[in-house]
């Protein structure tokens, strides 16, 4: 059975993850604590080709965390090597064909980490967001 789309795979494929197994993941928006996790959609989807009965696809999202920040060089170095080993798990279920079932007509070949980890804001308090990008190659048919 398909799922419903996108972003409903991309959050369950992210959950096969061991620390992400039993997070919660929103979508859109972090909920404003230390530890969450939301997973944002670029604006649109990059057609690569096109075929007869379809087209090969890229679509880009990112995942977000918010992260405890400031002078202490070891968090902010841990924060960091979070994001090196989500990284290589992408790489790794990439290289076993691991790929996030997306949706109803749409087939996933190709998953990578399109950026590294890195601080997308700041706040006073001594939070700072995360952000990684993931790109999801598919093939859209028709259904």
């Amino acid at each position: 059975m398909g799922t419903e789309n996108m972003i409903t795979g991309l959050r369950a494929w992210l959950k096969e993850y061991d620390e992400l197994a039993d997070t919660r993941i929103d979508v859109d928006h972090l909920r404003g604590g230390i530890g969450s996790f939301s997973i944002l959609a670029d604006s649109m989807p990059e057609t690569l080709a096109t075929f007869m009965f379809g087209r090969q696809r890229r679509r880009t999202f990112y995942l977000s965390r918010e992260c405890a920040y400031g002078d202490d060089s070891e968090q902010n170095i841990d924060n960091l090597a979070w994001y090196e080993h989500f990284s290589r798990w992408v790489y790794q279920q990439n290289l076993l064909r691991n790929y996030p079932d997306i949706g109803i007509g749409l087939t996933c070949f190709g998953i990578a980490d399109i950026t590294t980890g890195s601080v997308v804001a700041v706040t006073e308090s001594g939070k700072a967001e995360y952000r990684i990008g993931i790109s999801i190659d598919y093939t859209e048919g028709m259904i």
